[in-house]
């Protein structure tokens, strides 16, 4: 996977931001890549960063600099243009890396970056942290309709609460549940009253990808995806008991909810990025930092 890693400024398996993949994961990743055809990136995936590796070393370098293996990117002066600046933005939300690209560069004061840039990185850091509040408010009314049910949160919101610790550098598009497959059909009415349903090809999912994912129509509604398993489609399937009883408590929206383990959290991180990799053409930059902070936090 030594070429994906390229593609987005990862220049050496033994990286901070890959080694936590392993070579075999390398190996696997980067056949699975080149696809039957031998086609480096399948189904028309190639992401737009090969043209364009200046923007990707600055985002990795602010990467780093959030991870604290490497100092604040350096060369802000080449995005004072408005075209420039709007181009470093765009790539950054494709890889989900607005919040560490602001939080790499404020490492540093962002006083010294060009007025054009500082502004619009803050504003757009400003919109994401709004929004994770809003999933956050949803995500404790998800919560107290599922008293007396076993959950955890998991992922995004997670994340960004315990191991980023800033709900504004990590996106998070949906509310992640862990649930026991037991539960399933309690935690499908309790958010049916919530004016939640099932997408619906939810039957085949249930097999497939173990999880179910539950929208709602208004415009407060946030996606919710509901885990029994971390995923049965890898060679080595996780023990879904392991993910209860390792569970620890964490502050999470201003209360104390449950969620995995550092490690089950890495486990997740990991196979999510796997998976998206192998199945979804190229991994973002945002996954492969939330894998190397969990690896670093797991030491």
């Amino acid at each position: 996977a030594s070429f994906r890693c390229r593609a987005i400024g990862l220049r050496d398996p033994a990286d901070p931001l890959t080694k936590p993949l392993g070579r075999r994961a390398h190996r696997r990743l980067g056949h699975a890549a080149r696809g039957r055809q031998g086609r480096l990136w399948p189904r028309g995936n190639a992401p737009r960063a090969l043209a364009a590796p200046g923007i990707e070393g600055f985002l990795l370098q602010a990467a780093r600099a959030r991870l604290g293996t490497g100092n604040p990117p350096s060369g802000a002066a080449r995005y004072a243009g408005e075209k420039q600046a709007a181009a470093l933005l765009a790539r950054a939300e494709e890889h989900s890396a607005v919040g560490l690209l602001y939080a790499g560069l404020a490492a540093a004061g962002l006083g010294g970056l060009p007025s054009g840039l500082a502004g619009s990185l803050s504003r757009a850091y400003a919109r994401q942290l709004a929004h994770n509040h809003l999933v956050l408010a949803e995500m404790r009314r998800v919560l107290q309709a599922l008293q007396g049910v076993d959950v955890m949160v998991a992922k995004g919101l997670a994340l960004a609460a315990v191991y980023y610790r800033d709900p504004g550098i990590r996106p998070t598009a949906d509310i992640d549940l862990i649930i026991r497959y037991a539960d399933f059909e309690r935690v499908a009415a309790a958010l049916a009253r919530l004016e939640y349903s099932a997408k619906a090809d939810y039957q085949e999912k249930l097999e497939l990808y173990c999880h179910v994912t539950f929208e709602r129509e208004a415009a407060a509604g946030v996606p919710v995806e509901a885990h029994w398993s971390l995923g049965r489609d890898f060679p080595s399937n996780p023990d879904d008991g392991a993910l209860w009883r390792g569970a620890q408590n964490a502050d999470i929206g201003e209360g104390s909810v449950r969620t995995l383990s550092t490690e089950n959290h890495l486990l997740h991180a990991a196979l999510h990025l796997a998976h998206h990799t192998v199945f979804g053409g190229y991994p973002s930059l945002l996954w492969l930092t939330d894998v190397a902070l969990l690896s670093r936090q797991q030491g």
